[in-house]
């Protein structure tokens, strides 16, 4: 999208909370009180109209950014404060006719118990991991774009933001590597890939999913879907999706593979992260690939998942990686798509 073309769902909602901040101070609230409502109204809607809505904000955008918050490791007591916070804004939108509905109930709330349900503890299974490793449509549109990014998810064990900011020129098919150019922090960090992701993004090149006229430095996976712009509808060209987009995509397809729901960007980051762990590579490796500033954090993942027994389990997954990586080949052989 046209940076200087204005969103006019994203301009409606700033001036709604413009609106709302004035009602707040004439209720008698202080002046940091108004600050600290201001600032976190900014965090959602930064976060909002990074996707280009199309709308007004919707359950399944806050419900995105609930999970993007507590992914990144906000306690869940402050989630529940923010979206509290949000509902009120938007009860007062509902009042004065802004919006129709509030997106907003409690059953978005994370509970105190979420404090120890991080992404970490959200496991697959080593036979679901193996399930999301084969390259078996099931009749799924766009099976090669979704297969190559949960594969990608999988395996780079890399963020939501990352992968979408991901251009074809970040992909080393001769090393088997990806950079990561913008990561957390605007740090840089190369990440090694094995086979099974490397010839399923061959594969999603092939498929024509991703327009054959684009540039290797246009993004990897994006999208052309219409959107609101201005007074105009139109198609738009190829972009990014929103972080809102990729973390449906992924939700629904592991759900479909596996019948487990829940399942975000982030889980499968981490759930990659303990393959590799229950397969023998070091912490200081993964700290590395991970972008972790402490050896710490990289420990959290080796605590639970270090025993025998996981790595035993695990090896059905790493099996299914190697064989799935196979018959990707063959498959890029008969379409005569060379790796390298």
């Amino acid at each position: 999208m046209d940076k200087n073309i204005k969103n006019i769902f994203v301009e409606r909602f700033h001036k709604a909370v413009d609106n709302y901040l004035s009602d707040v101070k004439y209720t008698g609230k202080s002046v940091s009180t108004v600050g600290n409502y201001k600032r976190r109204l900014k965090y959602f809607e930064d976060f909002w109209a990074q996707g280009c809505p199309q709308g007004p904000p919707v359950r399944a955008d806050v419900r995105a950014w609930r999970d993007s918050m507590l992914d990144k490791g906000t306690s869940a007591k402050t989630v529940r404060q923010y979206l509290i916070e949000l509902g009120a804004f938007f009860n007062f939108c509902v009042d004065e006719g802004i919006y129709e509905e509030n997106p907003i109930n409690s059953k978005l709330y994370p509970s105190v118990r979420a404090e120890n349900q991080r992404p970490y503890e959200h496991v697959l299974e080593s036979t679901d991991i193996a399930k999301l490793f084969a390259n078996e449509p099931q009749g799924i549109r766009y099976w090669p774009r979704n297969y190559a990014i949960i594969t990608l998810l999988l395996d780079g064990k890399i963020r939501n933001g990352e992968l979408l900011d991901l251009r074809l020129s970040d992909i080393d098919f001769d090393y088997g590597e990806v950079v990561i150019r913008r990561g957390k922090g605007g740090k840089y960090r190369v990440v090694s890939l094995h086979d099974i992701s490397l010839t399923a993004i061959l594969l999603y090149l092939h498929s024509g999913i991703r327009p054959s006229g684009l540039t290797p430095d246009d993004f990897l996976f994006g999208t052309t879907s219409a959107h609101a712009l201005g007074t105009n509808d139109r198609k738009c060209d190829w972009h990014k999706g929103s972080s809102v987009w990729l973390s449906e995509l992924v939700e629904r397809h592991v759900a479909k593979i596996t019948g487990k729901s829940g399942f975000r960007t982030h889980s499968l980051r981490h759930n990659g992260t303990m393959l590799e762990l229950n397969n023998g590579t070091s912490l200081e490796r993964l700290q590395s690939e991970l972008g972790h500033s402490s050896v710490t954090t990289t420990e959290i993942y080796a605590g639970k998942l270090g025993s025998k027994r996981h790595q035993e389990n695990f090896k059905v997954a790493i099996a299914a990686r190697e064989y799935w990586a196979e018959q990707n080949k063959e498959m890029l052989r008969r379409k005569k798509v060379m790796m390298g």
